[in-house]
């Protein structure tokens, strides 16, 4: 990593840090070739049973408001 672009980043304010953490994290899948972003096989099998399983029992997932209630619940 160049140590003078990281300087020039501390230099920025924390919300614009942000916004640059963003922007470069959202720039990667965009840039990024297949090959470059490779999915472990490990993970590649997990979502592949959870795929499987929710195409099995679709009613036994929840949707994003229960989801989201559930986690303000437990904050």
């Amino acid at each position: 990593m160049r140590q003078d672009l990281l300087e020039e980043g501390k230099k920025l304010s924390f919300p614009e840090r942000i916004e640059l953490a963003e922007a470069i994290w959202d720039s990667v899948p965009r840039d990024a070739t297949e090959d470059q972003l490779d999915v472990p096989e490990s993970h590649r099998q997990i979502l592949d049973q959870r795929l499987a399983s929710e195409k099995k029992t679709p009613e036994s997932g929840s949707d994003w408001p229960e989801v989201r209630d559930r986690l303000r619940r437990k904050l």
